[in-house]
């Protein structure tokens, strides 16, 4: 009986470590299964993934006809990538094939921004060879006009049939192993470089290099995970970073040229013209030169008078140019003007004045005033 009951404690302290040990065992193998979940999460976080942009999921092209070739030995059915017929000088590039996009994408790490990118470069590419930016604006953010405008201009160029690039490829090449991050957004260093190749307008028969500008230009690649639509969309410069936005370029102002003349309107020109001609004329023709300054000397009262008469008719006044100047041509004789009441108060403008000498032959021999000339 005692050997009995030993066996039994024997039999159930090795059933209870097997189940401990086959506990154990489960754990570990759970969490061997679990780590591969959860390290995919951060896939790529300090793995080197620098290098070309190379895309390999496409769809045969526009008028293309699906590839196959069978292994004769094992009979397996292989795919053959579709490939273009190339562009030239006489005809456009056919058959382009489509690239379209792979679940890799969707991943928010590292290699599903580096696969993005890639799908992007190669969307590029596309549009560029046919003119259709669909599937490039996939991946583009609504308010990037960088690459919006950028792939228009591709779309109106092709859009009237008679214009194409020959050659030209873009090639990405990621230059840093990580991308940098900023907040939400994601910067990745790169370089592009452009083939050689043609630009066709067939309805005026120009041909000409393509510039290289605008790859040239091309340093970082961005983007911004879409918590939304689970996926990375590819944002302008100026989205990652206020401070890349362009500064606008200032056209410098036109300059006078050397036979510019200002015009002067100063207290000058009023003293070249009219101050000093009036001090001339009242030296040498008197009390009724005085009065032609002031608009009286043409008035209707004095027409008769000493205005047209002696003094008034003076060679010196007409040379002196106070009738004319200040007067008649400077418009201020236009407009009758009462006479003014400290000239002669009670005699009319240019009658003789009784017990005084009339000016005419006066006027005469007192020569001109100096400057009056």
């Amino acid at each position: 009986m005692i050997h009995s009951r030993r066996h039994f404690i024997a039999l159930t302290g090795t059933a209870a470590m097997g189940t401990m040990l086959a506990a154990c065992g489960s754990k570990k193998t759970a969490e061997a299964t679990a780590s591969p979940t959860a390290s995919a999460t951060i896939a790529g976080a300090y793995d080197n993934l620098s290098g070309e942009l190379k895309w390999t999921k496409y769809i045969p092209g526009h008028g293309a006809a699906p590839m196959s070739s069978t292994d004769p030995e094992t009979g397996q059915v292989y795919t053959i990538e579709p490939t273009a017929g190339p562009a030239s000088t006489d005809s456009k590039a056919s058959a382009v094939p489509i690239p379209i996009e792979d679940e890799s994408m969707y991943d928010k790490n590292a290699r599903g921004l580096r696969a993005t990118f890639a799908y992007f470069a190669a969307a590029v590419n596309y549009a560029r060879m046919t003119g259709e930016p669909g599937p490039a604006l996939q991946v583009v953010h609504e308010h990037n006009s960088v690459q919006r405008a950028s792939l228009e201009k591709l779309r109106a160029f092709y859009a009237p049939g008679t214009n194409w690039l020959v050659d030209g490829e873009w090639t990405f090449r990621l230059t840093e192993k990580q991308p940098t991050i900023r907040g939400t957004k994601y910067s990745w260093a790169c370089s592009v470089t452009q083939a050689h190749g043609l630009q066709v307008e067939k309805s005026t028969n120009a041909t000409k290099p393509l510039e290289n500008t605008e790859a040239a230009g091309i340093t970082a690649l961005y983007a911004e995970y879409d918590e939304e639509a689970k996926r990375w969309l590819v944002i302008a410069p100026q989205q990652y970073d206020p401070a890349l936005t362009p500064k606008p370029t200032q056209t410098p102002r036109a300059q006078p040229s050397s036979t510019y003349t200002p015009t002067v309107t100063d207290d000058s020109t009023v003293a070249a013209n009219g101050g000093a001609n009036a001090g001339a004329n009242t030296s040498g023709n008197g009390a009724a030169q005085g009065t032609t300054n002031n608009g009286a000397a043409q008035a209707p009262a004095t027409q008769n008078s000493g205005g047209q008469n002696g003094g008034a008719r003076l060679d010196t006044g007409s040379q002196n140019g106070a009738a004319q100047n200040s007067g008649a041509q400077n418009g201020g004789a236009q407009d009758p003007q009462p006479a003014v009441a400290t000239a002669q108060p009670s005699v009319a403008p240019g009658a003789p004045e009784p017990g005084v000498a009339q000016p005419g032959a006066a006027g005469a021999d007192t020569a001109p005033a100096g400057g009056a000339q």
